[in-house]
């Protein structure tokens, strides 16, 4: 699944896009690198804790007859 990344037609993913925060030397920018990566995690964290109750029922369910 790809999101769209502002670029029109680059067809990169987010993620991808994070190896773009570097400077013009080509050293990479860790604190804008780190912050892009918390912003991706956080949301699939968020709903991963809110279905957490049912993902766990099922996981447990599974091996009964």
């Amino acid at each position: 699944m790809r999101v769209s990344t502002g670029v029109s037609g680059s067809g990169e993913t987010i993620t991808m896009m994070i190896n773009c925060y570097v400077t013009q030397a080509g050293t990479p920018l860790t604190n804008l690198q780190t912050a892009a990566s918390v912003m991706c995690v956080v949301p699939i964290l968020l709903i991963f804790l809110v279905v957490q109750r049912g993902f766990v029922a099922g996981m447990s369910t599974t091996g009964l007859k």
